[in-house]
């Protein structure tokens, strides 16, 4: 058996180029990005120096731990001259037809006593560990596993089996705490003919990586059986749908893993008939805060889910379908959105294990300009370990960074933003996870269920509109429990953006009645359900002269509102397309179907007092989330205090407690290599139950 591409081997490839091979396989993920790029410059490949130094960099700080890392590379044609290893902060010097490299730890000077700050990401400090526990005989029978990941898991499955049909569970668990177990379990010990779990995942990737976890169970419980089709998204046969569709139909999906476009779109129509037919007993939506999502990340899918549920408990009143919400990150203005929508609240529980991520390191700074803050940030980008991302806000500020990096000479870098086509999406998704990018320039639509492991440094080119997206994107970093970088710079041009999207202007209660009854006006009834109405998302008040992508928002949020309201409910919206599912992407909808709750929606009267208790409820602390952003940015506060008061719940049927955790900060940036702990979280059982 060949040896995998380790440091040694890098050594001989160097030392023997170009004729030595490259073993297959690597040791890790940054001589897996490195030996990607060895065979790009070996094809003849366009200049791969900027993609190639900071990887080298990183493996020899990483060999470094154990001794003086140094490595002799060639001086040959599509190799840096010792020059250049000279200007990116390597001792180079010339030995015949080599040069022999070694170096240290860039340092971001501009950051005072953080300019260490990418020193333990380097060197993949490891983080305290959640102790496991034993797993309930039943479910290790089931499942193979011998071990529950976390005691908050451990909670959550066991109030899942525990709920009553018709209700709905919280999971409120950290990042990396086992969430995908729950409809994994619902499967493996309820699932059988007639009892389907359905699980929402955000990408496609997640479907195909859960869908992959799940064949292996399976196989374990039911060896005999075709464990193939267990998920649905656009890449999927047309047979393979088929299938699928005819299995749900008759009961014999077990599980199937599907997109939010996907139920509320060709699949809504067959999963109505199973829930009649008492099929369908457990609903997970993974990532569930996105329900409550108005941002670059909104997903108009997620926003259709609350009318799927209570369509699908209305046709299956003798087995009611039961609701499992899970997410990391639950503030208090979400629970209360989340137990309206999928409850009444009266009928939704929680349970929580909630810890703060010890990975972080965190490096903060407010600069006077833009050219300032590009600056810094470029030399970020150069020096930080791979891979990783950097988050903007909007999709202009995506692209220009995109091209600019490129420019730079970085050809392993992807973008990913709200205006991303779909099947560009999973382009990018695809290549991040097979490690054939080192960075993604991102607005807050990336990171919808991406589980990459091994991110070393999240940079923030922007001022975030709240603590909570904020703390939301560096969590794509350290998901393997080894440190992370997150670096904040910002500049007085970010303060108006963030301001306006954590206060945003609605539209008025007359101008969004006004579009409504336009929208009305053209409805059509739908084929099947003629209290269904399906109306055009084009359509555009008589001032507005064009189409235009913003109306298009603005019908879309105005129904959304509307539905929050109470005064309708949002069922479905599709591209216009007979059997296509809906698109993430807001530009590419065309129609919307809709069901009227209140007999006085068109009164203006009715009409403005329940969107305003609407706004009250989804939005009531958004303008907090800015100010607590602003005092951590401006080391006003400390980080982990603000987090732990954000997360910490006081409300009926959801008490969160939260201890404060920090592996280094601005305030605290001295000590933090002291003994690092991670305070146990709290776990709260499930009570109250009937």
């Amino acid at each position: 058996m060949t040896a995998p591409f380790d440091f040694p081997a890098l050594q001989q490839v160097c030392g023997g180029w170009p004729g030595q091979p490259i073993p297959d396989g690597a040791s890790n993920g940054t001589l897996s990005r490195l030996r990607q790029v060895l065979h790009t410059m070996l094809e003849g490949g366009t200049n791969c120096s900027a993609d190639l130094i900071p990887l080298v960099r990183q493996a020899l700080l990483f060999r470094g731990r154990e001794d003086k890392g140094s490595l002799s590379v060639p001086l040959a044609t599509g190799w840096p001259s010792a020059r250049q290893w000279h200007a990116a902060g390597f001792e180079a010097w010339e030995t015949g037809a080599f040069v022999q490299l070694s170096t240290s730890a860039p340092r971001l000077a501009w950051l005072g006593d953080g300019a260490d700050l990418f020193d333990d990401a380097f060197s993949e400090v490891p983080s305290p560990a959640v102790e496991r526990v034993p797993m309930d005989p039943f479910l290790a029978r089931a499942s193979q596993l011998g071990q529950y990941l976390n005691a908050g898991q451990r909670e959550a499955l066991r109030a899942m089996f525990q709920l009553p049909p018709g209700k709905t569970l919280l999971a409120n668990l950290p990042t990396g705490s086992g969430k995908s177990l729950l409809g994994q379990a619902a499967a493996l010990v309820e699932g059988g003919i007639g009892k389907m779990t359905i699980v929402v995942v955000p990408t496609v990737a997640l479907a195909m990586d859960q869908t992959r976890r799940m064949a292996q169970m399976l196989h374990n419980v039911d060896p005999g059986v075709d464990h193939t089709r267990l998920a649905y998204y656009g890449a999927v046969s047309a047979a393979d749908k088929l299938a699928i569709r005819r299995a749900i139909a008759d009961g014999a999906q077990r599980i199937l893993f599907t997109s939010p476009e996907s139920v509320t779109g060709s699949l809504r129509g067959v999963l109505e008939q199973a829930a009649r037919r008492g099929y369908v007993r457990t609903v997970v939506v993974d990532e569930a805060h996105l329900v409550v999502g108005w941002g670059d990340g909104f997903r108009p899918a997620f926003q259709l889910l609350p009318a799927l549920i209570q369509t699908m408990r209305r046709l299956s009143e003798r087995q009611a379908v039961r609701v499992v919400l899970a997410s990391a990150t639950l503030t208090a203005t979400t629970v209360k959105v989340l137990q309206h929508l999928f409850g009444p609240p009266q009928d939704t529980y929680m349970v929580a294990a909630v810890h703060l991520r010890p990975e972080p390191r965190y490096g903060l700074l407010e600069v006077a300009n833009l050219a300032e803050q590009r600056a810094h940030i470029m030399e970020a980008v150069h020096a930080a370990p791979r891979p990783f991302i950097l988050y903007v806000t909007e999709p202009g500020q995506a692209e220009w960074w995109w091209r600019e990096l490129r420019t730079h000479g970085y050809g392993r870098v992807g973008i990913f933003h709200g205006d991303t086509k779909d099947s560009e999406r999973a382009r990018v998704l695809t290549a991040w996870d097979k490690n054939e990018l080192d960075g993604v320039v991102a607005t807050s639509a990336f990171g919808l269920g991406v589980d990459k492991n091994d991110v070393r440094a999240v940079i923030h080119a922007t001022l975030p509109e709240s603590l909570d997206r904020f703390y939301q994107e560096v969590g794509r970093g350290g998901r393997d429990g080894k440190a992370c970088a997150s670096l904040l710079v910002f500049e007085p041009a970010d303060l108006p953006i963030a301001a306006g999207i954590s206060s945003p202007t609605f539209i008025s209660n007359e101008g969004g009645l006004e579009r409504w009854l336009i929208l009305l006006a053209s409805a059509v009834p739908d084929r099947d359900d003629p209290a269904l109405h399906w109306v055009d998302l084009r359509l555009r008040p008589p001032h507005l002269m064009q189409d235009s992508k913003a109306n298009l928002g603005w019908n879309l949020r105005t129904l959304t509102l509307m539905a929050r309201a109470g005064l309708i409910e949002l069922v479905a919206i599709d591209s216009g397309v007979p059997g296509g599912d809906v698109s993430s992407v807001v530009a590419q909808l065309r129609r919307a179907a809709v069901r009227i709750v209140n007999p006085g929606h068109r009164q203006l009267a009715v009409f403005s007092p329940a969107l305003d208790r609407a706004r009250t409820q989804a939005f009531g602390s958004s303008g907090r989330g800015l100010e607590l952003m602003l005092n951590v940015a401006r080391g006003k506060e400390e980080i982990s205090a603000v987090l732990s008061e954000i997360y910490s719940l006081n409300l009926p049927g959801a008490t969160v407690s939260v201890a404060a955790e920090c592996s280094g900060c601005p305030r605290d940036w001295t000590t933090r290599h002291q003994a690092a702990s991670l305070s146990p979280p709290i776990v709260h059982r499930l009570h109250g139950m009937a």
